[in-house]
């Protein structure tokens, strides 16, 4: 054993006690002196799983998603309504189109997210998150049509080209479209985030 009065000074590395005259950690090797001055390098190795069967999974264990019948349904009435408003007037299509489809894909996502998690949602919050959704959509279109007047008449008027003005309306209703969109899926992150935390 070392002589009291040779130890100095603890190692930042692993905490082992060395003498004053020490260029390497006996504990870690860590070099404190010398040009290649290389600080000490920390390995943390992953929890072993256990043997003991009965003990609880060091991970949670996420059950697959899968489609249930009620989301098979829901996806054939809004197929159903989508053809057939297609059929009365191509206009109407499109509108049925573009309300319908972004809802309930995105209701069957979160949907299905809540039910891997083990909290199944409730009839009336997929009403209130196909609601939502819809009228976000709806939102996101009206603010990107302004978008596309407002630039499309300003370029146009300043470049006295038509196409000029179309061309610079579509990118500025593309880039209202996109910002928005990231803005109303940041919000429900954070809202997402903040039940995960209450629940």
């Amino acid at each position: 054993m070392s002589d009291p009065e040779e130890i100095k000074f603890a190692c930042i590395g692993c905490g082992a006690y060395n003498p004053t005259a020490a260029e390497v950690c006996s504990g870690c090797g860590h070099r404190f002196a010398g040009p290649d001055l290389i600080p000490p390098v920390r390995i943390i190795l992953p929890p072993r799983a256990s043997d003991n069967p009965y003990e609880a999974p060091l991970t949670p264990i996420v059950p697959p998603r899968n489609f249930q019948i009620g989301t098979i349904l829901i996806w054939i009435a809004v197929s159903a309504v989508c053809m057939g408003a297609f059929r009365e007037n191509f206009a109407l299509g499109v509108i049925a189109v573009v309300t319908l489809l972004p809802a309930t894909i995105r209701t069957s996502f979160v949907a299905g997210a809540r039910r891997a998690l083990g909290r199944p949602m409730a009839w009336e919050e997929r009403f209130a998150t196909f609601l939502m959704t819809m009228l976000a959509t709806w939102a996101i279109l009206f603010a990107s049509g302004i978008a596309f007047g407002i630039t499309c008449f300003g370029t146009g008027l300043a470049s006295q080209n038509i196409g000029v003005g179309v061309t610079f309306g579509a990118i500025g209703a593309m880039s209202c479209a996109v910002w928005l969109s990231r803005v109303f899926l940041r919000n429900n992150r954070d809202i997402a985030r903040r039940e995960r935390l209450r629940s």
